[in-house]
């Protein structure tokens, strides 16, 4: 009722194993709130362990303070993937590695790099790999060097009021 999120695990997980796929892409709040129900009651209905692979982990750009008084909504989310009981969290590509250290129980980052050259291959013969930011550099770079072709960034500035974005330059 009222939209909210309604779970049910139909199935005994006492004493299991458990892996749970959820994404947190649109719509994040529904999709973590979603995560948050369903991990704590599988981990009250008992099961052993609960591993997490989450393809894309919601508010994860947000990892700082860029103007006083920001929630560093990052941290806030993976203390609460900690308390609802989860063991283990696969996350693909973070937004940045480091942040996830919020997270207090085992971490394992997933790279698609292999995956993505692969695609790419299947889709031009000659590829120009952009990253769309210098943050990104690294993850082009492995695949441009993968595929054996050249690879940049997009220098971009962000204004911290609008949120509006500014190509800089391309280097």
């Amino acid at each position: 009722p009222d939209g909210e999120s309604y779970i049910r695990i139909p199935i005994s997980v006492k004493n299991e194993e458990v892996v749970l796929v959820q994404t947190t892409d649109y719509p994040q709040d529904k999709h973590l709130i979603e995560l948050f129900l369903m991990s704590e009651t599988i981990k009250d209905l008992g099961a052993k362990k609960l591993t997490v692979i989450v393809p894309y982990l919601a508010y994860s750009r947000q990892d700082r303070r860029f103007k006083d008084g920001e929630a560093v909504s990052v941290k806030t989310i993976l203390h609460l993937l900690s308390e609802v009981g989860i063991d283990s969290l696969v996350v693909v590509e973070p937004h940045k590695p480091e942040e996830i250290s919020h997270f207090r129980g085992e971490i394992k980052i997933v790279h698609p790099y292999i995956q993505l050259s692969r695609k790419i291959r299947e889709l031009t013969t000659n590829p120009f790999i952009l990253a769309p930011d210098r943050g990104a550099l690294e993850r082009a770079r492995q695949i441009a060097e993968d595929l054996g072709a050249s690879y940049s960034y997009i220098e971009k500035e962000r204004d911290r009021n609008t949120g509006e974005v500014r190509i800089k330059d391309i280097p």
